[in-house]
């Protein structure tokens, strides 16, 4: 839907990927993947509807952070 532009239907596929068992966080992963293939002129749109459509849905935006990762202690850094 993305690559075509198909921003109605994007729309209307996004609360049944929630029914089907989709969690907030994998949809909007998974439109921020189509960024490196189509630009973000292009999924800026479709960015801004899914945050219309999770707040239709009664999802509290922003998200949590899902990040599983930490930056290393640089060497010589201040530990304190």
């Amino acid at each position: 839907m993305l690559g075509s532009q198909s921003l109605t239907e994007f729309r209307g596929i996004v609360p049944a990927a929630m029914i089907a068992g989709l969690t907030p966080a994998e949809i909007k992963e998974a439109t921020y993947q189509a960024m490196a293939y189509l630009g973000i002129a292009r999924i800026y749109p479709f960015i801004v509807a899914l945050n219309e459509v999770l707040r239709a849905q009664g999802v509290k935006l922003p998200l949590p952070s899902q990040s599983t990762s930490s930056l290393p202690p640089r060497v010589g850094a201040s530990r304190n």
